[in-house]
């Protein structure tokens, strides 16, 4: 089991990640807004990725960072912050844009991050706070925004039931998956709502699920669903921490991008299909396509990404899915995904 991705690794600014340094007030990276329709297939876990943000809630210049303490001396935290729960930052311009954690504390003119965000700002870069998305932001308070693709039909929601009927989410920590499912009321121990399989019929609604993160869903009833998601779309750069194994990969923008031009093979270990970084995308069948960065074999094999079972066939184009795992070879690093709107000229 990989850590999360959001655990950027401590490190000097990216040299590699030449985004323009802008003092002064945050640019917004979430400019747009949109919605999509991810497919929940049944009989099967479906990996996925909300690729929306939640609104802004606070944004500046950052005065001062050391390690875990990022200051802002006209933040005023204390207001802009107060009732929000799941928080997290994101430095928002220069080389280490994209770069993001959790917070775990404020004060009014303080944030004290989870992860040291010191390597990826200086002072004056800027950065942006919103809370993460939950499950039910995505699923619904009332588990009733996952419709059957079938418009004729009524069914709403996720399959609710018990720990064994119910359809399960499992959202990634750094110790494995929290497992989350829609109960039905069973008196006198269990009430209807969203529960944690291992927390008994506590609330689990207020469960986060962090912007870098795909989550899978088991889905244990017999009809397939569109789950509609909406809300800001983010621009600019998304820098994921990686460590050995398997990491489970939120897409990060609501677009598709291929896997030439997300800038994942800047950063990957190349090779061959037993060597290399492989990128698994969900096919929709309950299986995965398997694709990596293959170094010149003459005369069988170029350079470029390669998919596991089509030979030396260029597979750049392949479109990044919502949500993806990321079989890491190599030692912990940061990568860093890149994307544009439709239309918009690469920088």
């Amino acid at each position: 089991m990989s850590t999360l991705p959001f655990r950027v690794i401590a490190a000097t600014i990216l040299a590699s990640a030449c985004w323009p340094l802008q003092l002064g007030a945050a640019p917004d990276t979430s400019k747009a807004v949109g919605f999509q329709e991810i497919a929940i297939h049944p009989g099967q876990l479906n990996l996925l990725g909300v690729n929306f943000l939640r609104p802004l809630l606070a944004s500046g210049a950052i005065d001062n960072i050391a390690t875990t303490v990022l200051t802002d001396n006209d933040a005023n935290f204390t207001a802009k912050l107060a009732g929000h729960s799941n928080l997290w930052v994101e430095i928002s311009n220069g080389p280490g844009s994209g770069a993001s954690s959790r917070i775990a504390s404020f004060t009014n003119s303080t944030i004290t991050t989870e992860e040291d965000l010191a390597g990826f700002a200086t002072n004056q870069a800027t950065y942006q706070i919103r809370e993460a998305h939950t499950v039910s932001t995505v699923f619904g308070i009332d588990n009733n925004i996952a419709r059957n693709t079938d418009p004729s039909s009524n069914e709403v929601g996720l399959l609710p039931g018990n720990v064994s009927t119910a359809d399960i989410i499992w959202i990634p920590t750094s110790g494995g998956f929290i497992k989350v499912y829609y109960a039905v009321t069973a008196p006198p121990f269990t009430t209807a709502g969203w529960k944690n399989t291992a927390a008994g019929n506590a609330d689990a609604s207020n469960t986060p699920i962090y912007h870098t993160e795909a989550i899978f869903v088991e889905r244990r009833g017999s009809t397939s669903l569109n789950l509609k998601s909406a809300g800001s779309v983010k621009t600019g750069p998304a820098i994921l921490g990686i460590t050995t194994g398997m990491n489970f990969l939120n897409r990060v923008f609501p677009f598709g991008v291929s896997l030439q031009d997300s800038g994942l093979g800047d950063y990957l270990t190349h090779g061959n299909a037993s060597t290399a970084d492989i990128v698994w995308m969900p096919n929709g069948s309950g299986n995965y396509d398997k694709y990596y960065y293959a170094l010149p074999a003459p005369p069988f094999t170029t350079a470029g990404w390669k998919s596991s079972n089509t030979g030396n066939l260029d597979k750049g184009g392949a479109i990044l899915t919502t949500g993806f795992i990321l079989e890491r070879k190599g030692g912990a690093a940061n990568v860093l995904l890149i994307s544009k709107l439709p239309g918009e000229d690469s920088e």
